[in-house]
């Protein structure tokens, strides 16, 4: 959900970056680069304890 919002955000600054008379692309590079680190954020995040998507399995060798 973390993610949806960060491309919100950077949609929404864009928009208010080129209404302030910022030239299109330099206000989509600066967006761009907000969904950028977002994502690798996310992707760290998913390295760190108790993050991960692993499923603990009983153990059944006894």
């Amino acid at each position: 959900m973390g993610l949806i919002y960060s491309i919100t955000a950077a949609v929404l600054v864009w928009i208010v970056l080129w209404a302030l008379g910022f030239k299109s692309f330099d206000a989509i590079l600066i967006a761009s680069g907000l969904m950028v680190l977002s994502t690798a954020v996310w992707k760290v995040l998913s390295y760190f304890p108790g993050r991960g998507t692993e499923t603990s399995v009983p153990d059944t060798n006894s």
